[in-house]
């Protein structure tokens, strides 16, 4: 990730680095493998400690938390360890789904699920720019690929307006965006960029194909009539094959969505849409009317860790 996101995890690492949490027994990656190596071999002992296998194999450390109810009751419960050094985007994340709360707050929201200690969540949330900088020039977050994708020649897809696909992935974290485009004149393109960036915020760098040049123009347009108090947006020509690879993985992605899919209507932005695809797999069991025509496998509801950050 780059922009102000990675800065502001940076700060939060010097601040971890400098603090007392840094002799923490579990302020590392390596020093939760090498406690849970050490339950697997049985060279240590401590009965508060289990570990556990996700449903993608992967092992957790887990720590035992006993809660008092009342003078007759106690509860028992566990929660994950987490690396300290890799804390801030479990921390981030609760602070924007929070609304930017409070660092006791996110810590009140985090400690049933997780050992995080109140002065990391602090020193975390201390670094969020929308609570410390308010009235702070606005960096965009993140480096998008943009580019157009052509769909006519799927034959299972019915799309009677003939529309291209925008498409949007942000390089380091494949989080994708579709949009409907009726043409590619510039006016359109800039119509709906100007939707993205109001829904999704603004980047910090567009890379683009060589064909895709004049989009620095469609996008100095938009930025000048909704770009006030942010920086100016970079946009970048980028190699050609990352482009066609994108361009091959949602083409299939559309083409299987329609094999499967009884009258497979491309209505980007209508019925369909808009919709948009995070970087982790999750299918959808049922579609209810709000997300009638999503492919099933590829899309779903968004989160990410971007909301309300300048909301």
């Amino acid at each position: 990730m780059t922009g102000i996101f990675y800065e502001a995890k940076q700060r939060y690492l010097a601040k971890l680095n400098a603090s007392t949490l840094a002799q923490d027994r579990f302020k590392t990656s390596s020093s939760v493998i090498d406690m849970i190596r050490q339950l697997i071999e049985q060279t240590i002992v401590a009965p508060d400690y289990v570990i556990r296998k996700t449903r993608h194999d992967k092992l957790k450390l887990l720590k035992r938390k006993v809660v008092t109810i009342s003078e007759f009751e106690v509860q028992t419960f566990y929660v994950e360890v987490v690396p300290l050094e890799c804390a801030f985007d479990i921390i981030f994340e609760a602070h924007c789904d929070t609304k930017h709360g409070s660092a006791q707050h996110v810590y009140n929201v985090l400690q049933n699920k997780y050992r995080l200690p109140l002065t990391c969540v602090q020193m975390a949330v201390s670094e969020c720019l929308k609570c410390s900088h308010p009235n702070a020039v606005q960096r965009g977050i993140g480096e998008w690929k943009v580019s157009i994708l052509d769909v006519t020649d799927i034959p299972t897809l019915h799309n009677p307006k003939q529309q291209d696909v925008l498409l949007i992935v942000d390089y380091h974290t494949n989080f994708t965006l579709l949009r409907p485009l009726p043409d590619t004149a510039m006016f359109e393109v800039s119509e709906e960029l100007d939707f993205i960036f109001t829904e999704y915020g603004f980047p910090e760098k567009i890379y683009v194909p060589e064909s895709l040049l004049f989009l620095e123009d469609v996008i100095d347009v938009v930025w000048s009539t909704r770009g006030g108090g942010r920086e100016r947006i970079v946009v970048e020509q980028f190699y050609e094959e990352v482009f066609e690879e994108d361009s091959r993985r949602i083409f299939n992605e559309l083409a299987t969505w329609s094999l499967g899919t009884e009258d497979a209507i491309l209505q980007l932005g209508c019925v369909v849409v808009p919709f948009a695809l995070n970087a982790t797999y999750q299918p959808m069991n049922s579609l209810d009317d709000e997300n009638f025509g999503v492919p099933m496998n590829m899309f779903y509801r968004r989160k990410t860790l971007w909301d309300n950050y300048y909301s």
